[in-house]
């Protein structure tokens, strides 16, 4: 019975560790990913405090980790709307969208681009034409990401 008790105590230790790494590390990828969206929507708005609506994209992420996004909670009083989750909303059109989910790139043309994660990592793309459709010139540094619809659309 001790033996049991004892084998208890240390699942419930490692487990207590394993968590609180876990919760570390992905608060850093949101510090992360908040701090990469920031960088993005000043470039795009050439603004340093970006009034920003969001689409099931958590709300606790801007609140807690964003020194330059302000929460609106209407979306025409937007610069920019962070996509999550697909929701056809007809005051979409004449926003720029930037979706956290690559696949939102087909079901919503009129977002700009994606920051998504895979294999732990965060990958930037932005489409070629829809940046032309709002008149978004970004710097050279943007070169990289940026590709053609027709590459898009190949890879599905």
């Amino acid at each position: 019975m001790k033996l049991v008790i004892k084998l208890l105590l240390i699942l419930l230790i490692l487990k207590t560790s394993f968590g609180v790494v876990i919760s570390r590390s992905n608060e850093k990828d949101v510090k992360y990913e908040i701090k990469i969206l920031e960088k993005i929507a000043e470039d795009i708005t050439h603004k340093s405090l970006i009034k920003v609506y969001v689409i099931g994209y958590d709300k606790k992420k801007i609140k807690n980790f964003s020194n330059h996004f302000k929460l609106v909670e209407q979306i025409d009083d937007a610069d920019i709307v962070i996509v999550n989750k697909y929701k056809k909303i007809h005051q979409l059109r004449n926003k720029i969208i930037l979706t956290t989910d690559f696949s939102l790139l087909k079901e919503i043309p009129e977002s700009i681009g994606a920051l998504y994660w895979k294999k732990g990592r965060p990958h930037i793309i932005f489409i070629k034409e829809r940046l032309k459709d709002y008149n978004i010139k970004l710097s050279n540094e943007y070169k990289r990401f940026i590709v053609s619809e027709k590459e898009i659309y190949s890879t599905w």
